[in-house]
C-alpha cells in the first residue's frame, strides 16, 4: 500500500516538475509549452486569427443588416417630421 502511495507521489512530482519546467525553458525564444499550444492549434485547426475574422465577419454582416434596416425606417419619414426632429436637436443641445 505504501509502495502504491508512493509511486504516485512519485509520478506527481515528476509531472509537476515537468510542467513547471516547459513554462521556463525556452526553445528559439518560445517555452515549450507554447510549442505544444501552436502545435495542438495546428492540428485542430484552430486559430485565433480565423477566429477574430469569424467573429469580424459576423458582425460587419449584422450591422449591414441593421443599417439597411434604419435606412428603410428613414425613408418612411416624412420630410416635416425630419425637420422637426432637427429642430428639437438642435434646441436639445443649445442647453447643454
Amino acid at each position: 500500500m505504501f509502495k502504491l502511495i508512493g509511486a504516485i507521489f512519485k509520478y506527481s512530482l515528476l509531472v509537476l516538475v515537468i510542467l513547471i519546467l516547459s513554462h521556463i525553458v525556452e526553445v528559439k525564444g518560445v517555452t515549450i509549452s507554447q510549442h505544444v499550444l501552436n502545435a495542438i492549434h495546428f492540428v485542430s485547426g484552430y486559430s485565433p486569427e480565423k477566429q477574430m475574422k469569424k467573429i469580424t465577419d459576423g458582425y460587419s454582416t449584422v450591422m449591414k443588416n441593421r443599417m439597411e434596416q434604419l435606412r428603410s425606417v428613414d425613408s418612411e419619414i416624412s420630410k416635416d417630421d425630419q425637420k422637426a426632429l432637427n429642430q428639437v436637436i438642435q434646441k436639445s443641445e443649445g442647453r447643454k
